[in-house]
């Protein structure tokens, strides 16, 4: 009897292991330290629009407002989005079941995604955080 109740507690230990506590208010404060690592990384994000949106804790989206990281090359931009990512994940991670993720970036530093998504001018990197999952 003592033997299945020990395996029992065990199983139930290991499933909360695994189980993340998947809390909003955890979001917005990580959501703060996204933008002042972002605004530390790129300067010039230091008066730009910057947006994060996390759904249902698995995809993240970030919304960048500014003209000269805009005006960069698409090679550069992809870089960009590689090191945003890796950012994102390191944030991120302990309280999400991240899946996928993008950066949007506008010449607008007043830019919402529903206006990028109109047809205002935009560059828009997806990218996916398997290969950050792989490396734990």
């Amino acid at each position: 009897m003592y033997k299945y109740i020990a395996l029992l507690i065990m199983a139930v230990s290991l499933a909360a292991a695994g189980c993340k506590d998947t809390d909003p208010h955890v979001n917005d404060n990580n959501n703060e330290l996204m933008r002042k690592t972002l605004k530390e990384t790129y300067p010039s994000l230091k008066v730009s629009q910057i947006r994060i949106e996390v759904k249902d804790f698995q995809d993240i989206t970030i919304l960048l407002g500014d003209k000269e990281l805009y005006n960069e090359t698409d090679e550069t931009l992809q870089q960009v989005a590689d090191n945003i990512a890796a950012i994102s994940y390191g944030i991120y991670e302990s309280n999400n079941y991240l899946d996928e993720g993008k950066v949007i970036i506008t010449p607008n530093e007043t830019a919402s995604e529903q206006s990028s998504a109109s047809g205002d001018e935009k560059k828009e990197f997806s990218f996916e955080y398997d290969k950050f999952k792989k490396d734990q």
